[in-house]
């Protein structure tokens, strides 16, 4: 009776841990990495930038992104919702520097307002700390 006990509990951890794996990877293929490619890396790409012009098709195409997604509103929680879990804060700090992003492309790329414009939106970019929620998006 044991030998049967322990072989069905091994079949069937083994089968839960197989479910728990398949799960695993279908949201690595179908949410984190498409998040990691869409949004986390041209935020990364547009930091080492060196002009306006090759920022703002970057920062443009993660906040599309983020639209496309479902993720410019809403927070992170279900009953704690604070500023800290807020997407459409996230989500407006990213808007705010496509905006500075596209009055800073008027600037003299030689004056010394475009360079302290760029450094500020570099800091800016490595500042904010994108998150997403996956299943634990509520609005």
């Amino acid at each position: 009776m044991t030998d049967k006990f322990f072989s069905r509990m091994i079949k069937i951890f083994g089968a839960v841990f197989l479910i728990l794996l398949g799960f695993s990877i279908a949201a690595y293929l179908f949410w984190d990495f498409p998040m990691e490619k869409e949004v986390k890396s041209k935020l990364k790409r547009a930091q080492t930038m060196a002009e306006v012009e090759t920022m703002l098709p970057l920062i443009r195409e993660a906040t599309d992104y983020l639209k496309f997604r479902g993720q410019h509103t809403g927070h992170c929680a279900l009953i704690f919702k604070t500023t800290d879990n807020d997407l459409a804060a996230q989500y407006q700090a990213l808007e705010n520097v496509e905006k500075r992003l596209q009055r800073t492309v008027e600037f003299d790329k030689n004056s010394p307002e475009y360079q302290q414009a760029i450094d500020d939106i570099r800091g800016i970019l490595r500042e904010i700390d994108f998150f997403d929620c996956w299943l634990w998006h509520f609005d």
